[in-house]
């Protein structure tokens, strides 16, 4: 009887452990990133790419920031086109995106170049 109860757990927990892998391998992660302004001029609009998903932005004033949250699907790097309101126009592929866990970045928006700032992995 008490062999029986043993099988029973040591089961349930091995379907629950294939469970958890498969949907950490196989579902969709959350990703969100904070874009911010950290340049000398504003910011009149911009596109992140991101795992295949593109999210368009625009109007991000000195200093402020904007959250965007995606899925994550696959790996994927961050493709960040800006321009200014002076006309200058920055692209970057940064950073790095991996299925299976959940982020938390920042992109830094800069005079001169688009940076990775702060990454939570959870």
């Amino acid at each position: 009887m008490k062999g029986r109860y043993i099988f029973a757990g040591i089961l349930a927990l091995v379907i629950f452990l294939i469970f958890f892998t498969a949907s950490r391998l196989f579902g969709a992660n959350q990703g969100e990133v904070n874009i911010v302004n950290r340049s000398s001029l504003e910011v009149v609009s911009g596109e992140l790419e991101v795992c295949g998903q593109k999210f368009k932005f625009d109007k991000l004033k000195q200093g402020t920031a904007i959250p965007i949250k995606f899925k994550i699907t696959s790996d994927s790097d961050y493709r960040t086109d800006v321009q200014f309101g002076s006309g200058k126009n920055l692209a970057e592929k940064i950073g790095y995106v991996t299925r299976g866990f959940d982020v938390k970045d920042e992109i830094l928006i800069k005079d001169d170049s688009i940076i990775l700032g702060e990454t939570k992995v959870k």
